[in-house]
């Protein structure tokens, strides 16, 4: 199979995933998520930046990580935050298990 044919393999998949179940769900949840919570989402990332560009010598590095799990912590908390991961852990298994069945062949 040429690089052509794989990349309209790759795209039909693609195509078809968009219109399962989970990743419809998922996409809802996301776009929920970014509506209500944008204030804590902006929270987390800048705390988590913060921490990022810190190293742990700073003077305030222990202030820095203690705001970082603050924000996470309150965004992470929201039900619709961790609906989000257990979809994309859904998604995700259904991806590997596609693409396990693909490999199957190729390899045996």
């Amino acid at each position: 199979m040429d690089a052509l044919s794989w990349q309209n393999e790759i795209d039909i998949y693609i195509n078809t995933l968009k219109k399962d179940k989970v990743y419809l769900k998922l996409k809802i949840c996301y776009e929920d998520i970014l509506n209500k919570y944008h204030i804590l989402i902006s929270n987390f990332i800048l705390a988590k930046d913060n921490l990022i560009r810190a190293n742990k010598y700073y003077k305030d590095y222990d202030k820095l990580k203690e705001a970082y799990q603050i924000a996470k912590t309150k965004l992470y908390q929201k039900e619709e935050v961790q609906t989000y991961f257990k979809l994309q852990r859904e998604l995700e298994e259904k991806i590997n298990g596609d693409i396990a069945n693909l490999y199957e062949p190729v390899i045996f």
